[in-house]
């Protein structure tokens, strides 16, 4: 007796010792990423002080581009926020090891819409420590839309497309629709060297920027009467390619088209295929809310655009559909995450 009941006190003991190891071993984890624990530190304690104010450390790879689900649920937690009476976010990216411009074009859109709705909203950034995000930063020009009191960051002449906003609606603090359209064909056409060839090709990317430009003041924004009904534009020009991305934070695609009385029956069911109704739109069919003939078109435009040959790859992000092409082969995946707007990037070449 007195041996078994050593040997559940040796094994207890066992239990306990591998347990400080354990625990050991996990302050020499905590030690090694001591700068992450420490943000969190300093966040939990200015939130306990002011607990109005949220600070938000940034998901290592923060792009919709490479890393959708965990970005979209970043951004969606900021908005949740927001909602809930939070008055200042902080959003820290010091340790951020990538980033590509559509979560800025999203952040500066975020801030614009809580100035408009809640007015005494604070969203800053914290920039990240790398070199290379730095200048990606600020060669976006989002300086112009965060006034801090840094010094401002001079964009080069070449190569870049500052991030442009706009509004269908005649609204006098924007550039007009189809001057920022000119601006963009005009950029292109410089980063291509006016190429004869591409001549043809800088009509079609005109009438695609109208396009979307166009669907974002009809269709986007139908039941957000409160938002600001804008897009937002940015290109770059990397080697012998020309990247452009746009945004707008409206419904999406598949919340703003029209749906059979099936298709809603199913939805409700939660048998819906978001990616089949996003590639039905794209390709051709009839899905505007009119029901009117000559409407509905916009999506098949922007989709023959895509599909040109100097186009080498394309991405569609709409609330939790991502329609892209890569390599020839296109495809559509369905997120766990609902993204709130639409964004396309295309690259030309």
């Amino acid at each position: 007796m007195k041996k078994q009941k050593n040997k559940q006190y040796h094994d207890s003991y066992s239990v306990k010792h591998h347990s400080h190891n354990i625990a050991r071993d996990n302050l020499k984890h905590h030690k090694k990423y001591a700068p992450m624990s420490r943000q969190n530190i300093i966040a939990r304690g200015i939130e306990a002080m002011n607990p109005l104010k949220k600070i938000l450390i940034a998901p290592n790879i923060f792009s919709f581009i490479h890393n959708p689900e965990e970005s979209i649920a970043f951004v969606n937690g900021i908005n949740n926020y927001v909602e809930n009476g939070i008055k200042a976010l902080f959003i820290n990216m010091k340790e951020v090891e990538d980033l590509t411009v559509d979560v800025l074009l999203y952040i500066v859109s975020m801030d614009r819409i809580f100035k408009k709705k809640y007015g005494d909203i604070s969203l800053t950034i914290r920039i990240p420590q790398d070199k290379v995000l730095k200048y990606r930063i600020f060669t976006s020009g989002i300086q112009e839309y965060f006034k801090g009191n840094g010094e401002k960051f001079p964009i080069p002449d070449q190569g870049f497309f500052p991030i442009k906003a706009g509004s269908g609606t005649n609204n006098e603090d924007y550039v007009d629709d189809a001057e920022n359209c000119g601006l963009a064909i005009d950029f292109t056409k410089e980063s291509f060297n006016n190429d004869p060839k591409k001549k043809q090709h800088l009509r079609d990317l005109y009438i695609a920027l109208a396009e979307l430009m166009e669907n974002t003041e009809d269709h986007a924004y139908i039941n957000k009467k409160d938002c600001l009904n804008d897009w937002y534009l940015y290109a770059n020009k990397i080697e012998d390619r020309v990247i452009f991305y746009y945004f707008d934070n409206g419904e999406g695609i598949i919340n703003t088209i029209r749906t059979t009385k099936m298709e809603d029956a199913l939805k409700k069911i939660g048998y819906t295929k978001e990616e089949k109704l996003l590639a039905s739109a794209f390709n051709g069919e009839l899905r505007s809310n009119t029901n009117l003939p000559y409407r509905g078109k916009g999506l098949m435009d922007i989709n023959h655009y895509l599909e040109n040959e100097d186009i080498v790859a394309f991405m569609v992000l709409t609330n939790n559909v991502i329609y892209s092409k890569l390599n020839d082969v296109i495809s559509s995946e369905k997120l766990k995450n609902n993204f709130q707007g639409t964004f396309f990037l295309w690259v030309i070449e």
